[in-house]
This record gives structure tokens, sequence and C-alpha cells, in this order.
């Protein structure tokens, strides 16, 4: 019984200290979504990623169209066509969707590896930031805010992280 009794005092005291420990802890609260809308840098690489992919993106919206079109008059005028203009235009339409999915496909593959890679170097930033905002202000632990359901704007150090991106633009 002693024993029992000792045990559940160390408990109670080590269970006090760590309450004691987590209310002087300084949290913060960091929105990522915000980050990648409002910095420089990520407006930088979507911005360099659109002018490098931008006209593969029309040259795909070109064959969509042209597609569109051909099913169209197909389905309008197919049963007035000749045999072989029939058939001339389905092979058109056959080899237009094939041509559609392979540029999908190649253009998805590029513009994806492409994006990952250039968001890679601004992660590394932000985590830098970051640091260097917790170092700064005192914070024992800055969280991403997208599991968070609720936390005072207080919290918040997403302003603090984006100012410090903007002044490494300037």
């Amino acid at each position: 019984m002693k024993k029992l009794l000792i045990g559940a005092s160390l408990s109670a005291l080590l269970l006090t200290a760590g309450v004691a420990s987590a209310a002087s802890m300084k949290i913060g609260v960091l929105n990522m979504h915000n980050l990648m809308q409002k910095s420089p840098q990520a407006v930088k690489i979507r911005s360099e990623i659109k002018a490098k992919f931008g006209p593969k993106e029309q040259q795909i919206q070109a064959l969509v169209v042209t597609l569109k079109k051909q099913t169209s008059d197909l389905y309008k005028n197919g049963a007035v066509m000749s045999a072989s203009k029939r058939a001339t235009l389905k092979q058109q339409i056959t080899k237009n969707h094939q041509q559609l999915q392979m540029l999908q496909e190649h253009f998805s593959i590029e513009a994806n590896t492409a994006q990952r890679k250039a968001f890679a170097g601004f992660l590394t930033l932000i985590n830098k930031d970051v640091k260097q905002v917790a170092m700064k202000d005192g914070y024992n632990l800055i969280m991403l805010n997208n599991g968070i359901p609720y936390y005072q704007p207080q919290f918040d150090v997403t302003n603090e992280v984006l100012a410090l991106m903007k002044k490494q633009v300037s």
C-alpha cells in the first residue's frame, strides 16, 4: 500500500510539473495557404511555370476545340456525309483524340515535376523563415493550421513570416 501511495504521489507531481511546463510554452500557428498565395516567391514561381507551360496548355486547348468541332460535325452531318468522308472524319477524330491524350499526359507530368522542384526550394525557404521567427520571438512550437479547427488570432505567425519573405525579395 505504501508503494502504491508513493507511486501515485510521484505521478501527481510529474503531471503537475508537465502542466506547468505546458502553460509556459509559446505556440504559434502558420497558415501555409496564405503563404503560398501571397508571398512574392510563390507568385514568381507560379508566373514562371505559367510562362513555361502556357504555350503547351494553349496547344492542348486548341486541340480540344478542334476535336469538339469535329465530333459535332460528325454528329450533325454524319448521316448525310459520303461514306469515305465520314470514315476520314472518324479517323481524324481518333487521331486527334490519341494526340490529345498523349499531350495531356506529357503536359501533366512535365508541369507537375517542374512545380514540385520549384516549390521544394520554396518550402526550404519557408522552413528557414519560420525558424527565424520562432527564435526571434521565443516560440517553442509553430504548427500548420491545416489540422487545427480553431485557434485565436494572436497565435497566427503567418504575417510575420510573410513580412520576412517580402524583405528577402526587396
